[in-house]
């Protein structure tokens, strides 16, 4: 039977979310001391709590004394936030003088203390996970991220790192994820909220290839939920370092450059032709405008026809999810300064594409689509 490695390739090979779900973590704090407990939020809410449905604290387990450190007359409640779902710390009301203790910006709202300090709730937060990409995914209503995006840069996160033998994973659904230069960038939840979380990803070294210098690769990412008992829903944004990857596929292969096509979206490296050059812009696009669709819609209007053409590639316009239109724009902007001057340099002909009449958008089941023309 497999058994769990607890990573003992050093911390290089693992991240740990910088945010502490601990019940009895510290409780974070903005500048000037005021805390973040119940402000609404878009994403990161400080040490000691998530951003969960819009709503900074933490998760917990009912009829436990796990909540007080936040506030003396805090307590754990499934009844608050997606009742029945979800348990987190709150702190109930019947007016606004029961939560002045908490900063001058909270108020009572629909029976528990809220503040309006960190977001305004109008703006719907980040929204968490979507619906689609994995078992656990959830409406606009989900929690949200406990990070940035990560856009930009050369790279950046945790490396991956060759898989070992019997790699056992605690379950996560990946709701989106992009490759962006040598960077892949995951937006992950899964169940939890009382335990730190640790995360790796890892690559299989067998490699498939219909036509060099175009393979097929396998990687994996690896959840260590630490045996956390909570059942709230956390979400997160994960980062990793592609570069080691491509540095085994150059050496093994003996190859100049490629494009390997994971589970998770196609990574483009090194030096290549200009055929490969423009699949390559393509179908990254092509990759990111999918991802975007699992961010989820409310109504037509959410669904956007964007344009997908480069200086190096020419086509026929991407549907997207309104929701992940800034990923989109990253990935076109990573593409055109990391694919586009080899375009350039290596004087390929441009292509003119045959584009067909487009349909109409609709959002079904939470999801863009495209109707017949």
């Amino acid at each position: 039977m497999a058994t769990r490695t607890k990573w003992g390739f050093a911390s290089a090979c693992s991240i740990i979310v910088g945010v502490f779900w601990g019940c009895g973590g510290s409780l974070g704090t903005k500048t000037g001391g005021e805390s973040y407990f119940l402000s609404y939020c878009e994403d990161s809410c400080g040490a000691g709590l998530s951003c969960i449905s819009g709503v900074c604290t933490r998760g917990c387990v009912v009829d436990e004394d796990s909540c007080t450190d936040l506030h003396p007359e805090a307590e754990c409640t499934d009844a608050s936030i997606e009742p029945g779902e979800v348990a987190v710390c709150d702190l109930a009301c019947t007016n606004d003088v029961q939560c002045e203790a908490l900063g001058a910006n909270y108020g009572c709202e629909a029976g528990q203390c809220r503040g309006t300090s960190n977001v305004d709730p109008a703006s719907g937060g980040s929204g968490g996970s979507t619906s689609g990409g994995g078992s656990g995914g959830t409406s606009t209503s989900g929690g949200t991220t406990n990070s940035t995006t990560g856009a930009g840069g050369d790279g950046g996160g945790e490396p991956v790192f060759p898989c070992p033998d019997d790699v056992v994973t605690d379950p996560i659904d990946v709701n989106a994820s992009f490759v962006q230069e040598d960077a892949l960038v995951m937006y992950v939840a899964h169940s939890g909220g009382c335990e730190v979380h640790e995360y790796g990803l890892c690559f299989e070294s067998e490699l498939g290839s219909a036509e060099s210098p175009r393979f097929t690769g396998e990687l994996r990412l690896i959840h260590d939920a630490n045996d956390d008992p909570c059942e709230a829903y956390p979400s997160t944004t994960l980062r990793f370092d592609l570069r080691a990857y491509a540095e085994y596929i150059m050496d093994e292969q003996d190859v100049p450059g490629g494009i390997v096509s994971t589970p998770f979206g196609s990574y483009v490296f090194g030096e290549l032709g200009c055929d490969d050059l423009q699949y390559a812009a393509g179908w990254q696009q092509h990759e990111a405008s999918d991802q975007t669709l699992n961010m989820g819609c409310n109504t037509a209007s959410d669904c956007l026809v964007v344009s997908d053409s480069l200086s190096c590639y020419n086509g026929c316009g991407a549907m997207i999810s309104a929701a992940g239109e800034q990923v989109f724009t990253t990935t076109q902007n990573h593409i055109e300064t990391q694919i586009c001057p080899a375009f350039e340099d290596n004087e390929c002909p441009e292509s003119s594409p045959s584009c067909a009449e487009r349909g109409p958008l609709d959002c079904v089941e939470g999801r863009c689509v495209e109707l017949s023309p």
